[in-house]
């Protein structure tokens, strides 16, 4: 169960790393009635290396912070 809730927990960070991601690199900075191209997002998010590393970091960071979690469940 904890595997679950720590994936869980590392889709949800790496979420939020990816959406301060693509606003800090492109959105900030272009106008309000603008558009972002589709290679523009690909080439920051699947087509990174680091995008993927980060991937990995967070599964294991959520894993890791769920399994050394020691709140009693009472199910």
């Amino acid at each position: 169960m904890w595997i679950g809730k720590g994936l869980f927990l590392g889709v949800w960070l790496f979420g939020y790393a990816t959406l301060i991601e693509l606003y800090a690199a492109s959105y900030r900075h272009s106008p309000s009635n603008s558009a972002v191209s589709i290679h523009v997002i690909t080439s920051l998010t699947s087509s990174n290396s680091w995008w993927w590393t980060v991937c990995a970091v967070c599964f294991i960071f959520g894993c890791l912070i769920v399994r050394e979690w020691s709140v009693a469940c009472s199910i």
